[in-house]
């Protein structure tokens, strides 16, 4: 890649939905999907990354101990002031940052890069990249933007995210159309493992902590 990639990786939550258990933690094939994003971050080059814990942070973090992470005091305030610590704690020279939740098991090497690779051949005026599935007329994850739209963000209350750019600055954000299920998928009720399970033939289990 051409440009020094930041990634802030949302881990917050507390996973109510889900009986309360922190999500990332789920695995596959005996590897937790924090562990495999993380993998999947360093893959495609990304110089600085910031996990973001809130909920079950000593358990997350006890999964994954050599990673960047930074805790929200007050997860339950919603994702944006998770957004903030994380774009906070990234390297100052990053020129543009990926936002990633961490509850999309499908997101690997190659979906990242093509997300990356699309943002950099964005027409100069572009800002924010959003995976744009345009059957189901519904935005994707994970979303890239540049330098500037970091600065704002870390400029602005910590209610303001990336949603509330985009609305501000319709003209800089490009909806990038594509239906890969990677970008589309996340793991938010029971009802979602069995789907994902069904759909992909893979296998989601639970760790003994």
């Amino acid at each position: 890649m051409g440009l020094r990639w930041g990634a802030v990786v949302l881990a917050a939550g507390a996973g109510s939905r889900m009986g309360t258990r922190p999500k990332c933690l789920l695995q596959i094939e005996g590897q937790s999907l924090i562990q495999r994003h993380l993998a999947t971050l360093k893959l495609a080059g990304v110089v600085s990354t910031a996990v973001v814990l809130g909920h079950h942070a000593a358990a997350i973090h006890a999964a994954v101990p050599d990673a960047e992470v930074v805790t929200n005091p007050s997860p339950d305030e919603g994702q944006n002031g998770s957004l903030h610590l994380g774009l906070q704690a990234l390297h100052s020279d990053v020129e543009a940052v990926v936002v990633m939740l961490a509850d999309q098991p499908l997101v690997d090497a190659s979906a990242l890069k093509g997300l990356q690779e699309a943002f950099e051949k964005r027409d100069a005026h572009i800002e924010v990249l959003v995976p744009w599935h345009v059957a189901q007329q519904v935005p994707g994850n994970p979303v890239a933007f540049s330098a500037r739209v970091r600065a704002d963000l870390l400029k602005a209350p910590a209610q303001w995210g990336c949603k509330q750019w985009q609305q501000a600055y319709p003209a800089h954000v490009q909806r990038w159309a594509t239906d890969k299920p990677a970008y589309f998928t996340d793991l938010d009720t029971q009802e979602d493992i069995l789907a994902f399970e069904q759909s992909t033939g893979l296998t989601l289990t639970w760790p003994l902590i």
